[in-house]
């Protein structure tokens, strides 16, 4: 089977710690997606989607260490930033004159930008030139990459990245694409969908469980670093008159066959 050709697209993960009465706990922000959207309504997952045309070009200037990425990754990386401002509000950019995030006392001026986005009144490209902002590109961690099965009819070729979040900033739902926000210990969300409490979609659910392995944000990023990334297209196998979905041993999670109907369950 062919298969329809995959849209390349980009995840981001975005961490941080938290202070609980066991102690520090790692927490990813997750957002609820739209019951009306096309694809994994209704799921948690983590802010991404498609790259587009304006993720090339002009706003390859307004990235931070961009000589070191050919136009392919710089693309998914900005397609990581860009969505998860859209659907979150959290921007991984400098003001040109400074060195660090946008604090969340600027970041208030921004929400009429992101209004303007989400609605196609402007690009977030335009945006950036506009505030001569510098994307953050150097700060995303390649994490996982996973491209949908070739039986399926609306195929992504998805890089998953990771990295620390803006500490002062405010993440928020958009309201269109995502209708709720929260910030998750990654096994308690996957607990969470096999309890039926939540939709977690299996590639989502395979990545937390990824995540989950790690304990603190130093941890996660040293793992990622140090572990090759093994690109993962799952397929099916029948193995004693049982269907499994399967994916590759070497791609790092703790199982590599899938019974069918642990698959297709929310």
């Amino acid at each position: 089977m062919t298969g329809v050709e995959p849209k390349p697209a980009a995840t981001l993960l975005t961490l941080r710690e938290v202070e609980t009465k066991q102690g520090k706990e790692l927490q990813v922000f997750m957002i609820v997606r739209h019951k009306k959207i096309d694809f994994a309504s209704g799921a948690l997952v983590f802010p991404g989607g498609k790259v587009a045309e304006n993720d090339y070009g002009v706003i390859r200037k307004h990235c931070i260490q961009s000589d070191q990425f050919d136009d392919t990754e710089l693309a998914l990386r900005i397609a990581a930033i860009r969505e998860t401002f859209e659907e979150s509000g959290l921007l991984f950019a400098y003001q040109s004159d400074q060195d660090h995030y946008i604090q969340d006392n600027e970041q208030a001026h921004l929400k009429e930008y992101r209004k303007a986005i989400n609605a196609k009144e402007t690009t977030f490209s335009e945006f950036v030139q506009d505030q001569n902002l510098r994307l953050a590109v150097n700060e995303l961690t390649p994490f996982a990459h996973w491209v949908t099965p070739k039986m399926v009819p609306k195929r992504f070729d998805t890089h998953f990245y990771i990295t620390p979040a803006p500490a002062t900033q405010v993440a928020s739902p958009d309201g269109h694409e995502s209708v709720d926000a929260i910030w998750i210990e990654p096994n308690h969300a996957v607990q969470q969908g096999e309890e039926g409490k939540l939709t977690v979609i299996f590639p989502t659910r395979m990545n937390l469980q990824k995540l989950g392995n790690q304990s603190t944000i130093k941890d996660s990023l040293a793992s990622a670093q140090r572990e090759p990334i093994v690109t993962v297209e799952p397929w099916t196998e029948v193995i004693e008159n049982k269907t499994y979905m399967c994916i590759p041993k070497e791609a790092g999670y703790s199982t590599h066959q899938f019974p069918m109907e642990s698959i297709m369950k929310p």
